[in-house]
């Protein structure tokens, strides 16, 4: 059995308990944004908790915060920092973008190379980053992202769908 108990340390953070995890407490005894000591270590494990896409939470700490994360830090709690290098040779698939810029969208960059890749990218990027971030990238894809034939092909190979099951593609909505 676990207990976790209120102790002001620093301040007087007041908190109804129910709320608190082991997280929670830790970012409340730290502070927040709107802290002027709000820099280091306080704003990296907010980002880190944050529900921020990888990709801005890679951006946050690489050009924000201005940190070089050792690899396996980045490869246990940020997999999309970690394969940004693994990455560099598909910017040219964001041709638009410069491709220090293009390396923040990780996600867009493996849309572009499951739509449009050469063979031999395709199987780079399968090698690089694996089939479980390809399948998150689809199901997560925006439209415009694949034409359908991508589409269909990456559903058969990525999903488990019956013949004749791909789901529809992603479709742009106003409201």
């Amino acid at each position: 059995m676990y207990q976790l108990t209120e102790k002001h340390i620093v301040g007087e953070v007041y908190e109804i308990v129910a709320n608190y995890d082991l997280m929670s407490i830790v970012m409340i005894c730290l502070g927040t944004s709107k802290d002027e000591r709000y820099t280091g270590l306080l704003k990296l494990l907010d980002v880190w908790m944050s529900g921020l896409y990888i990709d801005e939470k890679g951006a946050v700490l690489k050009f924000d915060l201005i940190i070089d994360l050792p690899v396996r830090f980045c490869k246990m709690f940020f997999p999309g920092l970690a394969m940004d290098e693994s990455l560099r040779r598909f910017v040219r698939y964001m041709w638009w973008k410069s491709p220090e810029e293009a390396l923040r969208y990780s996600d867009r960059i493996i849309a572009r190379v499951m739509d449009r890749g050469t063979t031999e990218d395709v199987f780079a990027l399968i090698e690089s980053v694996g089939r479980d971030r390809m399948r998150h990238v689809l199901m997560n894809a925006e439209a415009g992202e694949f034409d359908a034939k991508s589409w269909t092909y990456w559903n058969y190979m990525l999903t488990d769908i019956s013949l004749g099951q791909v789901p529809p593609m992603p479709e742009r909505r106003f409201q």
